[in-house]
């Protein structure tokens, strides 16, 4: 039997009959978070199998994967049994899956839901991405997002230290509402397809470079627009072989973007101005929650951000002028 997903492979096991007497085949990402022993001597690793749609735990026994290699991140295909402990606990057990080809997986269904501090966040990603015309960007993406520490990063990663979506998981959030903003934004302008993906990209990744070294959202400001192409250089060379246009309009958004001469790339600029309405926005909601009240606060960095007063007669969060 055939699991498609986690979620799937979920839904078999509570089906008792079959999660007791027949395997389920899945193709997932390991994470071993723990080795142990049994009571029987046997050691063993505890896993979490993951992918988009959620994550399951299973253990795997050391002997079992003697010469076949289980390692951390892996994108793996699984034979899992359940086994009842002697407690009366069910648990899943994980072995090697000899009879299959080797498996191949959208990275884009592999993202970290274990991780991810707002699950809907993936969904949103995923939309995003589907949503695009151009394969070749679409190849990009999944490029980027087949590192699964990197994925990781992204998703959990914060978009600043103190001042805007500061919280974990941020950063995602932060990127998706301007990538959002832009998609909106244009979807009515006569621009060419390339080079309007190329700035939904771009606010996508605006802030890569935040979660490219420990730290990053500490780099001063401006400093971090230098690790783009950093970390995206190699996603960006097979983009280049793929499909010589999209890079270089993807290219062209970026270096304008870094260097603030925008004329040339539109874009670019649309990007900064969405990035600075999805920051004081968010600086401007906490402000509120935190009953911070009149027309100009000094919150992030010691830059002034400009807040409607509240109005009672609105829900605490309003931001409409009054």
């Amino acid at each position: 039997m055939k699991a498609e997903t986690v979620e799937d492979l979920k839904m078999f096991v509570e089906l008792d009959d079959i999660a007791c007497h027949e395997p389920v085949d899945l193709s997932a990402r390991v994470e071993i978070f723990e080795k142990g022993t049994a009571p029987s001597g046997e050691p063993y690793l505890r896993l979490r199998l993951y992918d988009s749609s959620g994550w399951v735990g299973a253990f795997a026994r050391c002997g079992d994967w003697a010469g076949h290699g289980l390692v951390d991140g892996q994108l793996r295909d699984l034979s899992l049994h359940t086994a009842d402990t002697p407690k009366g606990q069910r648990v899943l057990v994980a072995h090697p899956d000899y009879g299959q080809p080797p498996c191949e997986r959208d990275a884009l269904d592999l993202l970290p839901a274990h991780r991810a501090p707002n699950p809907e966040d993936l969904g949103r990603l995923i939309d995003l991405v589907e949503g695009l015309e151009t394969e070749g960007y679409r190849a990009f993406v999944r490029d980027v997002f087949s590192d699964p520490d990197f994925a990781i990063s992204f998703v959990t990663g914060t978009a600043s230290g103190r001042c805007h979506h500061a919280e974990r998981g941020g950063l995602l959030n932060h990127s998706l509402e301007v990538a959002e903003a832009v998609s909106v934004a244009t979807e009515r302008m006569s621009v060419a397809t390339c080079i309007r993906e190329a700035g939904i990209l771009l606010a996508l990744f605006h802030d890569v470079g935040k979660c490219a070294v420990p730290d990053a959202h500490r780099i001063p400001e401006k400093r971090h627009e230098r690790l783009i192409e950093y970390h995206l250089q190699e996603p960006m060379a097979a983009l280049r072989k793929r499909d010589r246009d999209a890079h270089d309009a993807l290219w062209l958004t970026i270096a304008a973007y870094r260097s603030g001469e925008t004329y040339g790339a539109p874009m670019a600029a649309l990007v900064q101005g969405l990035d600075q309405c999805s920051a004081q926005a968010d600086v401007a909601q906490r402000a509120l929650r935190a009953g911070r009240k009149g027309y100009w606060h000094r919150f992030c960095g010691g830059r002034p951000v400009w807040m409607p007063p509240r109005d009672p007669e609105r829900p605490a969060g309003w931001l409409g002028s009054t």
